[in-house]
């Protein structure tokens, strides 16, 4: 019982960790796509603070 919640916790933390890079990733698109080049660090800086929370 507790291997199973275990393995599903294991699983969520997967769904969860790819939801938000691809939220990232998508997020890093729309600003590159308004703004141009000049964000590019500032988006790099914020999926780094990303990862760092995961």
């Amino acid at each position: 019982m507790v291997y199973l919640f275990y393995h599903l916790l294991v699983l969520f933390f997967l769904f969860f960790q790819f939801t938000v890079v691809s939220f990232v990733v998508s997020q890093l698109h729309c600003e590159k796509y308004l703004y141009g080049h000049n964000t590019k660090s500032k988006s790099f800086r914020h999926i780094l603070i990303k990862i760092s929370i995961i």
